[in-house]
């Protein structure tokens, strides 16, 4: 048995059972998927959040009771589509989403609607198909599990952080659920792809004040040389400007004036 309850709701339906659902509404399976797809964490979701008071457990209890939803009702389903009760899947649908998703449910299916391309009503009819067999689901994972319904409720919890992965960050905020905290860091740190556009041109502007800077840094510590005279000494101004032979060497101690011979 699969712990996590949100990998054994999407096992339990097959692409032939999500197929007849859409068949149902006129959509054809890659659409149907679509909407299954996103429904599923949405409707678990839902349920982690009514259960997290013992109230709303024990609420989400009675709903499977008064349902007699017992996990058959997959199995059942292509009998239930012949024999021409879509109508009352549907309609129960409704009522559960109603009392699990309640004044969330209009946002959600306006936000997902758009993002797929569905219309709302078309939307809300499929969604209400599949409210009925996920919580039948559930249900028969209850039934199955040994033990208090406490260890089931925890069950049920532990997969909050996994669906608020699985939908998109506004559906998370409408069920005013945590978000994933890597998710948090993600928008804090890392820019949108609309904002690349700016922050290239930050990085140019800086790239370019860098070059400025260091130009003037090395204009004013660093002057360029330039050909100046000579300052020399007075005297040995006078002594350069004078030619070679005029210059005569200082006598020294030991030099002796030589006589000339009578």
């Amino acid at each position: 048995m699969d712990l996590n309850l949100f990998n054994t709701v999407k096992s339990r339906f097959s692409d032939s059972t999500i197929a007849a659902i859409g068949g149902q509404l006129g959509l054809d399976p890659t659409t149907a998927k679509a909407g299954f797809v996103t429904f599923v964490p949405v409707f678990l979701a839902a349920m982690v959040k009514t259960s997290r008071q013992q109230s709303g457990f024990d609420h989400l209890q009675e709903i499977i009771r008064d349902g007699q939803y017992d996990g058959t009702m997959i199995d059942r389903l292509p009998a239930m589509l012949t024999s021409g009760k879509a109508d009352e899947i549907s309609k129960r649908g409704r009522l559960l989403i109603d009392k699990l998703l309640g004044p969330d449910a209009d946002p959600i299916v306006a936000l997902v609607s758009s993002d797929l391309g569905f219309k709302v009503s078309t939307l809300r009819s499929l969604w209400s198909m599949l409210a009925p067999m996920i919580i039948d689901t559930i249900a028969g994972e209850s039934v199955v599990q040994a033990g208090p319904p406490e260890k089931f409720r925890k069950r049920l919890l532990a997969t909050q952080n996994e669906l608020v992965t699985a939908m998109p960050l506004e559906i998370v905020d409408i069920l005013e659920l945590p978000r994933p905290p890597s998710q948090d860091a993600t928008d804090e740190f890392v820019p949108s792809v609309n904002s690349w556009g700016f922050c290239f041109s930050l990085i140019m502007a800086f790239i370019l004040t860098a070059i400025i800077v260091f130009a003037l840094v090395r204009y004013v510590f660093n002057p360029a040389k330039v050909d100046k005279p000579n300052r020399l000494a007075p005297q040995d101004a006078d002594e350069s400007a004078m030619p070679p032979s005029a210059v005569q060497p200082m006598p020294g101690p030991d030099s002796v004036p030589q006589l000339a011979a009578p």
